[in-house]
């Protein structure tokens, strides 16, 4: 049997609150600070490998650049959601609108490199976009008595 005291012990990270997803973004952010950092020391040992084999290295590390960019906006994305259900901040939608639009820019980007990657990352995308009407119509339309 799996000890999962470790995943239990950082279980607090999961509660929507602006710290926790700040701590969330920020460690995202450095996977994508870390795989631009590779592709600098890439480009600077550029003289000392055959153009074939930069490039290739190349094209590898801007299509993980763009894969990691694009977790890291589905993760962000995921939390905004989370925590636009449930909290009562003021400015909660429109910072899940602001991240559902990085996200989809992303995962744009990310179909130069692979469509079928691209295609499945855009399945989330639209699926929180349907869970966010559903959410809005019981949050702004039950109270005024539309629904």
């Amino acid at each position: 049997m799996v000890n999962n005291d470790e995943c239990k012990s950082r279980s607090w990270i999961l509660e929507p609150t602006r710290e926790n997803l700040d701590l969330i973004i920020a460690e995202k952010q450095q996977a994508v600070d870390d795989v631009v950092s590779m592709g600098e020391i890439l480009d600077s040992c550029r003289g000392q490998m055959s153009a074939e084999d930069y490039e290739i290295l190349k094209k590898t590390l801007d299509y993980q650049e763009q894969s990691v960019q694009v977790f890291k906006e589905e993760v962000e994305l995921y939390f905004r959601y989370r925590f636009f259900c449930m909290t009562k901040e003021p400015d909660r939608f429109k910072l899940l609108i602001d991240s559902l639009q990085r996200c989809e820019r992303a995962v744009e980007k990310l179909r130069g490199y692979d469509p079928v990657q691209a295609d499945t990352a855009m399945s989330l995308v639209s699926n929180i976009k349907s869970l966010t009407w559903v959410q809005c119509c019981k949050t702004f339309a039950a109270p005024k008595g539309i629904v």
